[in-house]
């Protein structure tokens, strides 16, 4: 944060030492060049700062324990975490926002995620009947927004991946474009 503040005050530093250099008559078209320049860096700046703080992911799950030797259950959960998986990730019931027909064990994981194996990105599910359920997606699934479906061999089910952006980066941002909008308007005023 420091150091996005005194970029800008080096850089209003550095616009207000040519703002009001005389140019020949064309002082204002200058400024107002100058101050477009200053504000769209400070822009892209809040834009790239914003992407860099911590977001939550978020992880829904739906499908149904169809494969061979499957009992048939009807299975989901929905989980957050403040970026997203690249790891093994083992969660029991109790780390789960919601979880339908999961196991609830406080040594057996309910969820495993395993974003990379041999097949691709896997969910495996403990239902309550203590069966493992083995879910399949794409490669990198876990780290990019977007909806998988897991087919034939393995279980049918669908998995959500959302990111939602942190509230308090959205308010930065905000309020950053604020302080330069005012310092371009007290400039060209």
């Amino acid at each position: 944060m420091p150091s996005c503040w005194l970029g800008i005050s080096i850089a209003s530093g550095k616009a207000h030492s040519l703002f009001f250099m005389p140019t020949n008559g064309h002082h204002n078209f200058a400024r107002k060049m100058t101050l477009h320049r200053l504000a769209l860096s400070c822009l892209l700046v809040a834009i790239f700062s914003t992407a860099a703080h911590a977001d939550t992911w978020i992880y829904d799950f739906s499908g149904t324990n169809s494969a061979l030797g499957g009992n048939g259950l009807s299975v989901a959960f929905q989980y957050s975490t403040q970026g997203p998986i690249t790891t093994n990730t083992s969660l029991l019931s109790s780390q789960l926002i919601s979880c339908t027909n999961c196991l609830v064990s406080s040594l057996v994981p309910a969820v495993v995620f395993q974003p990379s194996n041999v097949f691709g990105s896997s969910v495996q599910f403990n239902d309550l009947g203590n069966v493992a359920n083995e879910y399949m997606f794409p490669l990198l699934a876990f780290s990019n927004p977007g909806t998988y479906i897991s087919t034939s061999p393995f279980n049918s089910g669908t998995l959500t991946v959302q990111v939602v952006p942190e509230p308090s980066s959205i308010i930065l941002f905000l309020s950053g474009l604020g302080i330069v909008s005012g310092i371009a308007r007290r400039k060209l005023g």
